[in-house]
Parts: C-alpha cells; structure tokens; sequence
C-alpha cells in the first residue's frame, strides 16, 4: 500500500492515518499551482441506504443517500436541501433520519459506494450540480453551483490530538480562524 501519511498517533505505537496515493496524485496540481488543495463545497453529507435499512425500518423510503447534515450557510442550504432530525440506532449504527434521500446526483443513480465515491470526485468549483431528492413521498429536482469549500469549524481542531508538537484542540491560529 502506498499512501501519505497524515497523522501519526504515538501513544498507540505509531499507528498512523494516510491519504491514498491516487488522491494525494489528484490534489498535488492545485498544491503546486495554489498552495493548497481546492475542493468544491457540496454543503451537505450522511449515508447510503438500501433496501436492508428499508427492509427493518418498513418506513417508505427509497434506495439513496440520506442527507443527515446540510451545513449552514452552504449552497445545499441555500438550495432548501433537509437534513435529518431524528436521530436513530440499530445494532451500533446511528443514523439522522426525516432528511431529503438523494435518489440520483447529476444523472447517475446513487445506490453503490463506489459510484458515489467516483462521482464526488468528479464535481469541480464552479461546476454545477443537478440533484434528484426524495421527499415526504415525492420526487423533487434541485440544482445549484459549486463554490469552492470553505475552512469549516470542525476541520482543524483534532489535529492538535494526532498529531505530536501541534497545539491542543482549538489552540491553533488556522484552528482559531476557522471558528471566526
């Protein structure tokens, strides 16, 4: 396995965390010519469902991404995308239901990690992004732009736990900018 490390936890006998070689390969040219790694902002995350969790839950869903969390202030909020409100644990898995299910997302049907994982990476800053939600029962279409990801709040703080000689959670100057 070839990869990047990350971060390394020491008191765990050095395990460490890496970005895999292909993604590290992908983000290097806006590394080179930014600075930085520059990543569309979608606004919104949760998990696929399929027909197990349709199947034990016998509520009237669809095969799809959950929307669990649209963050605030993102295009998916300014889109009117829902997020989850009713948070539910079966057998050690958690999920946010009530949220809107992205049934496709430009087109292509999400119901397999692989295909999602392929079409994420797909999406570019000022890209547009066409999405097909289930709903309270029915379809809905929404579409909107893709700026570019902010530093978000919650993006910095554990390093400072991870990471060996990086200041405690929150103690960071980019960690400090990032809650302004």
């Amino acid at each position: 396995m070839i990869g990047i490390n990350t971060a390394i936890v020491a008191e765990a006998q050095s395990i460490g965390f890496s970005v895999p070689i292909n993604l590290a390969k992908s983000a290097l040219p806006s590394l080179l010519k930014e600075g930085r790694v520059i990543r569309p902002w979608v606004g919104f995350h949760g998990q696929l469902i399929g027909p197990e969790l349709r199947k034990l839950l016998q509520v009237p869903l669809v095969d799809g991404l959950l929307v669990e969390v649209v963050e605030p202030g993102s295009p998916a909020d300014k889109a009117g995308i829902r997020g989850g409100v009713m948070e539910l644990s079966i057998g050690g898995s958690s999920f946010l239901l009530g949220g809107d299910i992205v049934v496709s997302l430009n087109g292509a049907p999400m119901n397999e990690p692989d295909k999602l994982a392929g079409i994420m990476r797909g999406l570019k800053v000022g890209g547009r992004i066409k999405l097909k939600l289930f709903r309270e029962g029915k379809y809905v279409e929404l579409e909107y732009s893709l700026p570019e990801r902010p530093l978000l709040p919650g993006d910095l703080p554990e390093l400072g736990t991870l990471v060996p000689g990086l200041p405690p959670q929150g103690k960071s100057d980019m960690s400090r900018r990032a809650r302004q």
